[in-house]
């Protein structure tokens, strides 16, 4: 994946209200960051697609609203959030436990079967280590670590304070910490 500057995704932003080509390259770039923001909360590939397809239109219809160009990132996450709510709301139920179809998706090529299965079991105990959490206290994780966004462009994206982002973060990484020290006690 291309890594691109601030102020280049700023520029592309900015650029993407009236040429197609910028949005495409904000879509090849943040494609697999918001894919796999969904797909890790619906557990569905086929739900998963549709989501994020129908948050990239929202996003090219909805550029003349982003006010600051340098917070794309946040508010296509607040689209994403936004869609998230939407679905469960729909559909009346819960988020579902990740499993293994969640690191399945995944195209990066390892070079054994060893290395795989390290991996896998891996990404099983991050999501384990995940669930011990509240689903804001997740949220804010993934964002803050998977998909590297700051707390100002979390709090935006969940609609809370910094200070309450920090506090969530604060306590879920607490937490955290202590469910990787009781699993290696019990080794």
């Amino acid at each position: 994946m291309l890594d691109l500057s601030k102020e280049r995704l700023a520029e592309l932003a900015t650029k993407a209200i009236h040429d197609e080509q910028a949005f495409e390259e904000l879509y090849n770039y943040f494609f697999p960051k918001v894919y796999y923001y969904i797909l890790q909360r619906v557990n569905n590939k086929a739900i998963a697609e549709d989501l994020v397809s129908n948050i990239f239109l929202k996003a090219l219809r909805n550029l003349t609203s982003l006010k600051n160009s340098r917070d794309f990132q946040g508010w296509l996450f607040s689209i994403a959030r936004n869609a998230l709510i939407d679905h469960y709301r729909k559909a009346g139920r819960k988020k579902e436990e990740a499993s293994e179809a969640v690191s399945d998706d995944k195209t990066i090529l390892y070079e054994t079967p060893e290395d795989q299965l390290l991996i896998k079991e891996h990404n099983n105990q991050i999501y384990q280590a995940l669930d011990t959490l509240s689903p804001e206290q997740s949220e804010v994780v993934i964002l803050r670590f998977m998909h590297e966004l700051k707390l100002k462009e979390i709090a935006k994206v969940i609609d809370k304070s910094e200070g309450a982002v920090k506090g969530l973060l604060y306590r879920a990484l607490k937490k955290l910490s202590i469910h990787f020290q009781d699993r290696e006690v019990q080794k």
